[in-house]
């Protein structure tokens, strides 16, 4: 067992203690705990050290994933992120789903321009397995609700079907796409195969 474990100087005895240390260094800017990190990079560190073992840390990201505390959940998305591959990536979708509106709209510490949803969203399009069309689903209708274009754009052309390119990218074309955009686009219709075939005829001839 990794415990009593040493943190940032601080002796910790228990799984609990180390997730209510996570819970009071995300509360704020991070670095209470280890100068100059924030939480999901210290556990990080436990880990690649061999000090906390990756089962434990995954333990502790679900945790607080599925803590009532706004600033706890979006630490749980990063610790999953920096975790992934691992299982943490389907909670990060669930914690869409389980906690309310009035906790995933509230800004994360982390990300003051960011609510904690938003976070969870930019999390979910690196660990969620996009490879399931539900799942696909799932989280394209929730970065369209949350106004975030620029990772639809990235998971339609990271993994979308025919049909899902056809049915999200007219609204994308709408809100018009940037330049770094526009590179993603060509990028991924530089390919052989039918979605390429579609972007090319219906996005790049139309913006030349």
């Amino acid at each position: 067992m990794p415990f009593p474990l040493t943190v940032g100087g601080r002796n910790v005895a228990s799984p609990p203690e180390l997730a209510a240390l996570a819970q009071a260094d995300a509360a704020g800017a991070g670095g209470t705990v280890v100068a100059g990190q924030r939480p999901w990079q210290w556990i990080l560190g436990l880990v690649q050290s061999g000090a906390l073992d990756a089962k434990l840390a995954m333990g502790l990201g679900a945790a607080l994933l599925q803590n009532a505390n706004a600033v706890t959940v979006a630490e749980g998305a990063r610790v999953a992120e920096a975790l992934h591959p691992s299982p943490l990536g389907r909670l990060v979708l669930l914690a869409l789903d389980a906690h309310d509106s009035a906790l995933l709209l509230q800004n994360d510490p982390a990300r003051p321009d960011s609510s904690v949803e938003d976070s969870l969203l930019r999390c979910a399009v690196v660990v969620a397995p996009l490879d399931q069309p539900g799942v696909r689903e799932r989280l394209l209708t929730r970065l369209r609700h949350a106004g975030l274009p620029d990772l639809e754009l990235i998971v339609l052309l990271a993994h979308g079907s025919l049909d899902e390119v056809r049915w999200w990218m007219p609204a994308l074309l709408e809100e018009e796409l940037e330049a770094h955009d526009l590179v993603l686009v060509r990028g991924r219709a530089a390919r052989d195969d039918e979605v390429a075939a579609w972007l090319r005829e219906h996005v790049l001839e139309s913006v030349g």
